[in-house]
């Protein structure tokens, strides 16, 4: 008896999460497409008091399937895509008690604490239309605060006054959500909105495309950009919290990024200019300063090429200047009563082009600025032109520089390279120095950003692994010193406890020219060594694929339908193997670095040289297809959103009249126009060697694709039937670039496990 009141006692003390021993059977495909994930551009923010964490929870299967590309990026009641069936959290950083905020009604998103903590700012449609709501902490009620609706697109979150009567967001510029949809756009000799009626009524459907030269006697039409801009197009308002009254501070705009002043006065943004060339994927932005109490704009910087998403500014700590970094590679501070922007770097940084935020931050004094630059951290002199310092630990990449919670102080996200271990830092902004706070074989996310809150006495970050989805841990710290090990706050796929995972390895080769590669390797569940195993073979040309080892299945940035535990539970092995290229000869490069590291998986003992499949997505589909135009090595092929084609690929014209494949073809690839360029657009389309295939090929291609039209995959299917091979196309109504109804996501894992085991395991 003393024995079972012990037992009790320790079970009763036991987290409530604690699970059976897991199953050694496979992932059931329903069971991983479930998962619940934290919002992606959705921050986790730490109250004031450091007392509770504030978070979204997405569920996949409360998606609606969207087939009208109109309302793609933002739904039919106004929801940005990434909020569409998500709820709003808080748990308890010392408890770990969770509470839904939201109760799993419409869609909820981006919560954001007023400076007193006392309220919780998030959006939501369970009105029936996206509109701004708060939650008190008092009342522990919920109420909208006003019936306007909101904008917000991807990092846009909510600015809040100091003190916190007010809030400051982006809503459309007086009109529906309709016509928000519609846009502008390229649209000429017809009204969109009514589409679906025209040809009934016996109107014409025309839709008119122009470009007209001023030979001709009349002005050139503007070249339509890599794509449309539109759904940035909306006003930036003031919202006053009690009574729902609204101010309109910028409007009929693209804002991109909103800075609130120091002192709350005014409000920095970033407003959309279009391209900096023909066919770039630069934008280029104007900076605008505007009083929060409403007034006249004064414009600080014009056609300024900010890094990544036009967001990589920031104001000093005195509220004097505005810091930014360019795609160029440099980084310039503009005063915000007006003036000449000043340049701080003596050349331009390698890597702020590639970087999507690369805000800078400032020490105390504005002395100094740091940002974040490809893989490092930069230190730059704010007095004086000079050549950019660079402060990254010693031995790591930087993945992410973000607030430190502390004065002063900033984080540093890093990873080693060696081994693939992802750490937490804390950057001096005054000395230049860090200091180790945690590090693990762990991954932080891929919006890394919005994984992390800090204060000055706790952290909460998200950290994951091949075997474990994300969820929240908190890393108390003591005079900014880390004290202990991080605490699990959370557990929000408990279902996943119950199978047995495939672990992950980083394996090592060198390619064909002799360099050294890597690649993550997932290991069946229940790995024996000795024993030999089906290997598929995940590709993506360009990309270094071995940075995914520490992600949940490997997957890093791809969606839950590429969850690479439904293999590794079924008895395979999968490799995401690094394949470096300038991109300008893929199909030359491909074979060099994938091929080796497939022989070395064999070598391991590990792959079964006679049962080795391939796959890819987008520019991953593209490289499938051209992996088995020049070798029989693969036994089974399956590409997802895919194309062969480059010349056809280069002509895609979007329903909008953008350019996405000229753009990519000629910026992102570098390989100038067929005209200039033939031989290499047709050395790089894998269609004109279809004859060599002999590897069976599953197609899978979205109806409503964007990116690589419908056409691009049709195009390979028909070549292979009429050259008699194996092939397969998938195509499914609705779906754009990515598959995001939940239906055609279990119909797209099913068979494609299907295929592999047709192939792979007879």
């Amino acid at each position: 008896m003393r024995r079972l009141r012990l037992a009790a006692i320790l079970l009763s003390a036991a987290p409530a999460f604690v699970t059976a021993a897991p199953r050694a059977e496979p992932l059931p495909v329903e069971t991983a497409l479930a998962e619940k994930s934290l919002g992606l551009y959705s921050a986790i923010r730490l109250s004031p008091d450091q007392a509770s964490v504030a978070y979204t929870v997405c569920d996949n299967r409360r998606v609606p399937p969207e087939p009208d590309p109109r309302y793609q990026a933002h739904s039919r009641t106004g929801v940005w895509r990434f909020g569409l069936g998500c709820d709003v959290w808080i748990t308890d950083v010392a408890t770990g008690e969770s509470k839904n905020l939201t109760d799993g009604t419409a869609s909820n998103w981006s919560p954001h604490w007023s400076p007193d903590g006392r309220l919780l700012a998030y959006y939501s449609d369970r009105s029936g239309t996206a509109a701004l709501w708060i939650w008190s902490g008092a009342t522990g009620m919920s109420r909208r605060v006003s019936d306007v609706i909101v904008r917000p697109w991807g990092l846009s979150g909510i600015a809040w006054t100091r003190d916190s009567r007010a809030v400051v967001i982006p809503l459309p510029e007086g009109v529906t959500i309709q016509q928000a949809a519609e846009g502008p756009g390229f649209l000429k000799g017809a009204d969109p909105s009514k589409s679906a009626d025209r040809g009934k009524t016996g109107e014409a459907t025309v839709t008119v495309f122009e470009n007209l030269p001023s030979a001709k006697g009349k002005a050139a039409t503007a070249e339509a950009g890599a794509w449309s801009t539109e759904l940035l197009r909306s006003d930036i308002a003031r919202i006053e919290i009690e009574t729902g009254s609204l101010r309109r501070l910028v409007t009929h705009e693209k804002p991109t990024g909103v800075w609130m002043s120091p002192d709350g006065s005014l409000v920095a943004v970033s407003l959309d200019r279009g391209f900096a060339a023909s066919q770039s994927q630069q934008q280029i932005f104007d900076i605008d300063v505007v009083p929060t109490a409403g007034g006249p704009s004064r414009r600080l910087s014009r056609a300024v090429p900010l890094a990544g998403l036009g967001i990589s500014a920031a104001w000093t700590p005195d509220g004097r200047s505005i810091g930014y970094t360019t795609g160029d590679g440099d980084a310039f501070v503009v005063p915000a009563a007006g003036g000449e922007p000043r340049k701080l770097t003596e050349a331009p940084v390698a890597g702020l082009s590639l970087d999507l935020l690369s805000m800078p931050f400032f020490d105390a004094r504005g002395e100094w600025m740091h940002f974040h630059a490809g893989k490092k951290i930069f230190r730059l002199s704010t007095r004086a032109r000079s050549p950019a310092k660079e402060v990254t630990p010693a031995d790591r990449e930087a993945t992410a520089l973000v607030p430190g919670g502390r004065p002063g102080q900033v984080l540093v996200l890093t990873r080693r390279e060696d081994t693939k271990d992802e750490g937490l830092y804390e950057l001096d902004l005054a000395s230049g120095t860090a200091e180790r706070l945690w590090e693990g074989p762990k991954y932080l996310g891929r919006d890394r950003d919005s994984r992390i809150t800090a204060g000055s006495d706790v952290l909460v970050f998200t950290p994951q692994d091949a075997g474990h989805a994300e969820d929240l841990w908190a890393l108390r710290r003591n005079g900014g010193k880390a004290a202990g090990e991080p605490r699990r706050l959370t557990h929000i796929n408990p279902s996943f406890d119950e199978y047995a995972m495939g672990e992950s390895r980083l394996i090592e080769w060198r390619s064909a020219d002799g360099k050294p590669l890597r690649g993550a390797l997932l290991l069946p569940a229940g790995y024996r060594e000795g024993q030999r195993y089906p290997l598929v073979v995940f590709v993506y040309g360009g990309k270094q694929l071995s940075d995914a080892l520490r992600s949940f299945s490997m997957r890093e940035a791809w969606g839950a339908d590429d969850n690479f535990q439904l293999l590794a539970t079924r008895g395979y092995a999968v490799l995401l193997p690094d394949a470096p290229s300038d991109r300008k000869d893929q199909m030359r490069d491909l074979p060099k670095s994938v091929l080796p590291g497939v022989n070395r998986v064999i070598d391991l003992g590990i792959g079964d040289p006679e049962r080795v499949g391939i796959m890819g997505h987008s520019n991953g589909g593209y490289s499938t297809l051209a992996l088995i135009t020049q070798t029989t090595r693969f036994k089974a092929a399956v590409m997802r959103a895919g194309f062969g084609n480059f010349v056809s690929f280069y002509g895609e014209l979007g329903r909008d009249g953008t350019h996405y494949g000229l753009s990519v073809s000629e910026s992102a690839f570098g390989m100038g126009n067929p005209w200039n360029s033939l031989t290499r657009y047709l050395e790089n389309s894998p269609v004109l060697y279809l004859d060599r295939v002999e590897t069976p090929l599953l197609i899978v291609h979205g109806s409503r694709d964007t990116a690589v039209a419908p056409h691009l995959a049709e195009e390979v299917f028909v070549d292979l039937q009429r050259l008699g091979k194996e092939v397969v196309l998938a195509r499914y109504e609705g779906e754009g670039h990515q598959i995001e109804g939940f239906a055609n996501q279990i119909d797209y894992c099913n068979r494609m496990i299907a295929w592999f085991d047709e192939h792979l395991k007879k």
